[in-house]
């Protein structure tokens, strides 16, 4: 049991109404320098490692290829180091994909869900009634060079069982 102070601390009742991320099966493919043995995959494990990457140019992206399409309700992208804000993607973008292509090499065409705010976008996805598309792909997309590192701390995704009963 949670006491009423403790659940005022949550903004909108997200972390209530979603509990945690669920990160489906998924690889993950950049077009980002990769230095060492760092890799982009770990952009999306549900851990402390991040994947750091130098110098990115305009049209750089790190897409998210699900192994499954899901329908996606929350998408959150955190970039930067945790405390100052070093590193963090200055201007970018995430885009949802849809109509997964072949191999995993990504997705036929991409919608924006949102910008990158002081380097993280945290998003509800929406989708229309109609609409029973599920989501192939999660891409970021750098939108402005940046001479420095950058730094993808967590791709995090929640989904949900596509619900028979709502319909009607």
């Amino acid at each position: 049991e949670r006491s009423g102070l403790e659940s005022a601390c949550f903004p909108a009742d997200k972390e209530k109404v979603f509990g945690e991320p669920d990160n489906p099966p998924a690889s993950v493919r950049t077009d980002m320098v990769m230095l060492s043995d760092n890799i982009p995959q770990y952009a999306y494990t549900l851990n402390k490692e991040s994947f750091a990457t130098l110098n990115p140019v305009r049209g750089n992206y790190l897409t998210v290829i699900l192994e499954e399409p899901q329908k996606v309700t929350r998408v959150e992208v955190l970039t930067g180091s945790d405390k100052e804000g070093k590193h963090q993607l200055r201007r970018g973008q995430v885009e949802l994909g849809f109509g997964p292509l072949e191999d995993l090499q990504g997705c036929a065409r991409y919608t924006l869900l949102g910008p990158v705010v002081e380097g993280r976008l945290d998003q509800m996805v929406s989708y229309e009634e109609d609409s029973l598309e599920a989501l192939g792909c999660i891409r970021l997309l750098v939108l402005e060079a940046q001479e420095s590192w950058l730094l993808i701390r967590q791709i995090k995704v929640w989904t949900t069982e596509y619900d028979e009963e709502e319909e009607g």
